[in-house]
């Protein structure tokens, strides 16, 4: 518990004092409503705003992933009943050839 609690005490200080470096020597400063967000607030805000763009992101990505994998699997299935359809007389003879010729273990009675 105390790594967790020292990880976002570090990670508080970052954003204040990444903040305060972008807002004193960059004069960047973040504005919400004709109102100055302090520091925190404004790297908070470009971090929700982030982590919207990569949520988004990774569901356009396993979209398109399963698109893909949905019509190489139509794809797939519409070739074998297309060959099940186009050969079953031929299966059904296979069959019954091999039914009638297999070897069948005798048991005594």
């Amino acid at each position: 518990m105390s790594r967790v609690l020292s990880i976002i005490a570090i990670w508080v200080l970052a954003m204040f004092v990444l903040g305060a470096i972008a807002e004193n020597w960059m004069g960047l400063s973040f504005v919400i409503n004709d109102e100055v967000l302090n520091p925190i607030a404004g790297f908070l805000a470009v971090g929700v705003v982030a982590v919207a763009l990569v949520a988004v992101g990774f569901l356009v990505t396993l979209s398109v992933i399963g698109l893909g994998i949905f019509v190489v699997a139509s794809i797939v299935l519409g070739v074998v009943f297309a060959g099940l359809s186009f050969m079953w007389p031929v299966l059904l003879v296979i069959g019954l050839v091999y039914l009638i010729t297999r070897n069948r273990p005798k048991h005594p009675a």
